[in-house]
């Protein structure tokens, strides 16, 4: 948070993040998103910021049920945290399952698509990904999925 992230290679955009105008405007906003659901659900309705994907509604329900996991705690950044360390054992056998002859490029497709499908509060807040038919340029690098 706070630091520039190039949105478009001629730099004519820049991110949200980089125009807080203070520390203390950025320690409010924080704890305020800090305080926001993933998810609202009622009987009727789901709302979410991007994407409502069953299996990852289910997993977030669950570590709500639970209250986190172990020492973990609760709330949003330990249920990302918990997360993300599932993701990186599944990346971990991505690798180990990786035969050369795939190529680098597929890999690294492979382990793109784990780290955002992978994880819930990824793909409610920013959606899932897929391959792209060609490699194109956004937030400064060549990417390969969308």
């Amino acid at each position: 948070y706070g630091e520039t992230e190039v949105i478009r290679k001629d730099q004519k955009q820049i991110s949200y993040q980089v125009l807080a105008p203070s520390e203390e405007w950025k320690k409010k906003t924080l704890e305020f998103f800090r305080s926001q659901p993933v998810v609202l659900e009622s009987k009727d309705v789901i709302v979410v910021h991007a994407a409502v994907v069953p299996e990852s509604l289910k997993a977030l329900r669950g570590w709500d049920a639970k209250g986190g996991e172990g020492s973990e705690g609760a709330g949003v950044l330990a249920a990302y945290k918990h997360f993300a360390g599932v993701v990186a054992k599944k990346i971990e056998d991505l690798k180990k399952e990786h035969k050369e002859e795939d190529g680098g490029d597929e890999l690294q497709i492979r382990i793109e698509l784990t780290t955002q499908n992978c994880n819930p509060i990824k793909v409610a807040s920013s959606g899932t990904e897929e391959r792209a038919k060609e490699k194109f340029f956004a937030g400064g690098k060549w990417r390969q999925v969308k």
